[in-house]
C-alpha cells in the first residue's frame, strides 16, 4: 500500500486580513505544516493566520519586504524538509481539492495545477519539500531549482483566484515600478518586458503596452509567451483605432504558432466586424481544424475554442450559404453554456438555419429545445417561441 505524502502550507501574505481566514479554510484540513511568511502587515492578518491554524503546527515568520523573488525563495528557505511536499499558495486565491487528490500517489519533483477561469494556464504549486527551489524575479516570479526535475500536470486540484487580496489594490504600479528597476539591472530579460507590458495594458496605457510587447516579440525564445504577445499586440494596436496593424499583428501571430487559436479568432472577430465576412469564413475553416493545446500551460483562452470561434462562424457561414457550419456552430455554442448575451444572439440565428435540424439526430433536438424552453422562461422573444414550436414538431414526426 503506498504512503501517503505530507504537505506543508508555504505563504507570502501582506495586508490580506479580508481574504485570508477563506483562504486557509479550504487547505487546512489537508495540510500537516505550515510556513507563512508576513512581509509588513499593519492589519490583524497574522492574528487571522494563528487562530485558523491553530490545530495544525507551523511557523510564521516576519520578514522584511524586498520583491517577490527574495521574499517567496525565503519562505521556500524556511519550508524545506518541513513535509514530503510543499503547497503554494496566495492569499487571494482558494485551493480546491477533487475526491480524487491522494498524496500517496506524488512522485513527480513538481505539479502545474491549473487555474480555474477565463484563461487556463497552469503554475507549479505542489513541489517536493526537500529540493533546493527559488524564485527568480523581482515580479512575476518563476519558480526554479538546480538540476533536472520531473513534473506534470495534477487535474485532482485546481486554483480559484478571486484577485481581491489586499497587496493587489496596488498591484499594476507597483510591478511597473519593480519591472522597470528589473530592467535597468537585466535589460534582456524577456520575461520582464512580457509582463511590464501586461502591466501596462492593465491600465490602459496601450502605446506603452504595445512598445513592450513587441519589444518581447523581438526577443523569441518561449514559444507560448511570444504566442501571447503577439495577440495582446493585436489587441492595443485595435485599442488604439489602427486597425491594420491589428490585423497584421494577430496573422503573424497565427503564422508564427499554428497550434495556437486565439490570435486567428481575433482576426476573424475583426474581419467580421469589418464586414469582410467570406475572408473571415475562409479564415475560420482553418481555425476549426486547431485542437484545444492540452499541452500548453499558458494563457489558453478556454471560452474562444469553446465558443467564440463557433459564435463568429455561425454568422459568418450565413453570409457564404453554408447552412449546414452555420446550424453546426450555433449548436456548439449553445451547447457549451456561453454568457447570456451570446446565448440570445446565438438562439436569435438559430433561425435561419433551423431547417438544417431535420437532418439532426433527436438527441441534439432534445437539447435544442430545453435550452430555448428554459430560455424563455425569462425572456419574451418571438424568434425564439417560433424556433422552439418549429423544433417541437420537427421532433413529434421524427
Amino acid at each position: 500500500m503506498l504512503k501517503k505524502k505530507t504537505l506543508c502550507l508555504v505563504m507570502i501574505v501582506r495586508n490580506e486580513s479580508k481574504v485570508i481566514r477563506r483562504c486557509l479554510d479550504r487547505v487546512k484540513d489537508h495540510i500537516d505544516y505550515w510556513v507563512i511568511v508576513d512581509t509588513g502587515s499593519t492589519d490583524n492578518t497574522p492574528e487571522i493566520i494563528q487562530e485558523v491554524l491553530k490545530s495544525v503546527p507551523g511557523e510564521l515568520h516576519r520578514e522584511k519586504w524586498i520583491n517577490f523573488g527574495v521574499n517567496r525563495t525565503q519562505s521556500l528557505q524556511y519550508a524545506k524538509n518541513k513535509a514530503d511536499y510543499l503547497l503554494l499558495c496566495d492569499a487571494d486565491e482558494q485551493i480546491l481539492f477533487s475526491e480524487q487528490f491522494n498524496t500517496a500517489l506524488l512522485e513527480k519533483d513538481k505539479y502545474l495545477i491549473s487555474y480555474i477561469g477565463a484563461n487556463d494556464y497552469s503554475v507549479p504549486y505542489l513541489i517536493k519539500g526537500d529540493l533546493d527551489w527559488k524564485y527568480v524575479g523581482v515580479t512575476h516570479e518563476y519558480l526554479d531549482c538546480d538540476g533536472t526535475v520531473t513534473q506534470e500536470k495534477i487535474t485532482s486540484v485546481n486554483i480559484l483566484d478571486l484577485k481581491d487580496g489586499g497587496f493587489k489594490q496596488e498591484k499594476y504600479q507597483r510591478d511597473i515600478a519593480l519591472l522597470e528597476e528589473g530592467l535597468q539591472q537585466e535589460p534582456n530579460n524577456s520575461r520582464y518586458k512580457f509582463y511590464l507590458a501586461n502591466s501596462y495594458r492593465d491600465i490602459e496605457n496601450y502605446e506603452k503596452a504595445a512598445y513592450w510587447y513587441q519589444k518581447r516579440i523581438d526577443d523569441g525564445g518561449w514559444k507560448e509567451e511570444v504566442t501571447c504577445a503577439y495577440e495582446n499586440l493585436g489587441n492595443c494596436y485595435e485599442k488604439l483605432a489602427r486597425g491594420e496593424a491589428a490585423l497584421s499583428t494577430w496573422l503573424k501571430g497565427y503564422d508564427y504558432n499554428p497550434t495556437r487559436l486565439e490570435c486567428l479568432y481575433q482576426a476573424i472577430r475583426f474581419l467580421r466586424l469589418q464586414d469582410n465576412v467570406r475572408l473571415g469564413y475562409q479564415l475560420g475553416l482553418a481555425a476549426l481544424k486547431i485542437p484545444y493545446p492540452v499541452n500548453d500551460i499558458l494563457f489558453i483562452k478556454k471560452s474562444v475554442y469553446e465558443f467564440w470561434i463557433y459564435y463568429e462562424m455561425s454568422i459568418c457561414s450565413y453570409y457564404t450559404d453554408d447552412y449546414q457550419l452555420g446550424y453546426d456552430c450555433c449548436k456548439k455554442v449553445l451547447f457549451n453554456q456561453p454568457n447570456s448575451t451570446i446565448l440570445k444572439v446565438t438562439l436569435n440565428n438559430l433561425r435561419f438555419y433551423k431547417r438544417k435540424a431535420a437532418n439532426d439526430s433527436p438527441e441534439n433536438i432534445k437539447k435544442l429545445i430545453d435550452i430555448l424552453t428554459e430560455y424563455l422562461k425569462n425572456n419574451q422573444d418571438e424568434n425564439a417561441k417560433n424556433t422552439l414550436s418549429f423544433l417541437i414538431t420537427l421532433l413529434k414526426n421524427y
